[in-house]
């Protein structure tokens, strides 16, 4: 439209067509908030949990049923990959990885049982072996820069929660006095306090572990 000096006047849309292009914008904003992307999976793999991720997304963990577990990793460069499992093993589940994504800690079956594992790129999976006297061990978390490693193992005198580092292997962290057994749940990123559970004379208690102090009972 022009007014009297012929100059161009705005156009103004009819509701019904303003509210049908509200609606089309909200569906386009939705599909784009909701898509998403599709990493794939194994060969073979009836099932998929992917439920670890390093600390930008860039690297994605977890498992899959093929038609037992085992664990895989996954990047944009490499897609889909198995991280098999130890020699002789019918499983491999993985349980933490470091925040680069590089190594990836969990267990896996082997011909000698149950074991806790390593796995890095340029080592491939790596068994962490058990304590003294023990039939099996797993790996519950690793520090940031992979270098510590914790979780349980059996032992001689029980289930006890562990320590692994590349220098010292596999050392057990002992038990709350009366108790039997122990679990390390988790380490920190630097590697020097590790949490868990372990039985005493009064029971299940929550344990903090550090070298300086060693275990310190978390009170109630």
């Amino acid at each position: 439209m022009r007014d009297g000096k012929g100059s161009d006047m705005p156009r103004l849309l009819h509701p019904t067509t303003s509210f049908a292009l509200f609606v089309l914008s909200l569906i386009a904003s939705q599909t784009s908030a909701e898509s998403l992307d599709d990493i794939g999976t194994v060969p073979g793999a009836d099932t998929i949990r992917p439920f670890l991720t390093n600390s930008d997304g860039s690297v994605i963990s977890g498992h899959v049923g093929a038609p037992g577990n085992t664990a895989f990793r996954w990047t944009q460069a490499t897609g889909m990959q198995s991280l098999g499992m130890l020699p002789g093993g019918l499983f491999s589940d993985a349980a933490a990885m470091d925040v680069t994504g590089s190594t990836i800690v969990g267990r896996s079956g082997s011909t000698a049982g149950q074991r806790a594992f390593r796995w890095t790129e340029a080592t491939g999976m790596q068994s962490l072996g058990v304590l003294t006297g023990g039939f099996y061990s797993a790996a519950e978390d690793v520090s940031a820069d992979g270098s510590v490693i914790t979780g349980f193992s059996d032992s001689a005198t029980g289930l006890r929660a562990f320590r692994w580092t590349q220098t010292g292997g596999m050392t057990s962290l002992g038990v709350l006095a009366g108790g039997t057994e122990s679990r390390a749940e988790a380490v920190s990123g630097d590697g020097s306090t590790i949490i868990g559970k372990s039985e005493s004379t009064g029971g299940d208690r929550a344990f903090r572990w550090t070298q300086g102090t060693g275990w310190s009972v978390l009170a109630c």
